[in-house]
């Protein structure tokens, strides 16, 4: 799985909430590497001319959106799996609990004190 865990690619099939974790700290180092360059390009553009204020403007949106996305979607994903985990355990409960309901009913047998206190009467 770690060839999948590259730098843009998605959700692979992960089964902890941990390694969801390891996987969006790996992508923020990456991130911030990537946004320092920006930023260090971005100083040394200066601000002499007006084009040159606005690239450097452009520049700063775009460090704040890449950001923002990744925020968004680290976000996103967590809250993904633990609604899909979430939506199992309901599941599972509800398989248990039928399970025993059912071991229950099996092993009773209907009695005549069962159907009296029921209101039933033989005649």
């Amino acid at each position: 799985e770690r060839g999948s865990d590259d730098e843009g690619g998605g959700a692979g099939v992960e089964d902890t909430e941990g390694k969801i974790l390891q996987r969006h700290k790996r992508e923020w180092k990456g991130l911030r590497s990537q946004l320092g360059d920006k930023k260090a390009h971005k100083k040394a553009m200066g601000a002499a001319t007006l084009a040159k204020k606005s690239a450097k403007k452009e520049l700063g949106k775009e460090i704040k959106a890449l950001g923002d996305n990744l925020l968004a979607r680290h976000q996103r994903e967590i809250a993904e799996f633990r609604a899909k985990q979430g939506a199992a355990a309901e599941a599972k409960a509800g398989a248990m609990e039928s399970e025993a309901v059912a071991e229950t009913t099996e092993g009773v047998a209907e009695t005549p004190e069962s159907d009296a206190k029921a209101g039933v009467m033989e005649n």
